[in-house]
């Protein structure tokens, strides 16, 4: 039922801040780094999958949602296919990158395992999160679990859905368990969104970050 509405920046303008936030942050890491591959993985890549931001002979999508997956363009490189994030239809070390941007719902060790398993050996990850600050105040005040993101739908029902999103430190240390050297961080601050500002994300200072990236390389041979 999210899926049909989640690009809906009336109904949730929040999904739409983060989306952007994210796609910042893609857009000022191609600016500085190489952009060229032989095969990208993107898992969830939604109305605007960040691989166009890259140079890729072929490029796989990725998403468990046959609806969310249908929001992706699909030019001649591309290939899509329904399939969880913890179980990829790639064979071992065939991508030299993979992005997952916000990919809260599925950071578990079962999907960092996997993503070792189809990244080259010193193939990158980008992977970008709601941050931990922004994520743990709203969810208490909101009274919504530590570990879920809430939904408030057109037809009035609440959905409360997988988020699992941690202290930088605990991020790094369940990539670095799964056999990823972190590269770098970076922040996108409540200071430098547009208005008008999400409801969700006006209660936050302006110094909080909303959105954090992980860039991390593959280690495991």
């Amino acid at each position: 039922m999210v899926a049909l509405e989640y690009f809906d920046q009336v109904l949730h303008p929040t999904c739409d801040a983060f989306g952007k936030a994210s796609q910042r942050l893609f857009e000022e890491f191609t600016q500085s780094n190489d952009k060229a591959a032989d095969l990208i993985l993107e898992i969830g890549p939604g109305q605007q999958p960040k691989a166009e931001l890259f140079s890729s002979r072929s490029i796989l999508y990725v998403d468990d949602s046959l609806t969310m997956l249908d929001y992706a363009p699909s030019p001649p490189n591309v290939i899509k296919r329904v399939a969880s994030a913890d179980n990829i239809p790639l064979d071992s070390d065939s991508a030299d990158y993979v992005l997952a941007s916000l990919g809260d719902p599925y950071n578990t060790e079962s999907f960092w395992m996997e993503i070792s398993r189809v990244l080259k050996s010193e193939g990158i990850c980008i992977y970008t999160t709601p941050s931990y600050q922004w994520s743990m105040n709203y969810r208490r005040i909101e009274g919504s679990p530590e570990d879920c993101a809430r939904f408030a739908l057109r037809n009035g029902l609440v959905v409360d859905l997988p988020s699992f999103v941690f202290p930088q430190k605990d991020q790094v240390a369940l990539m670095e368990r799964c056999g990823f050297q972190l590269i770098e961080t970076r922040e996108f601050m409540k200071r430098d969104i547009e208005a008008p500002i999400a409801p969700k994300i006006a209660t936050a200072d302006i110094d909080t970050p909303i959105v954090t990236m992980f860039v991390v390389r593959n280690r495991n041979s």
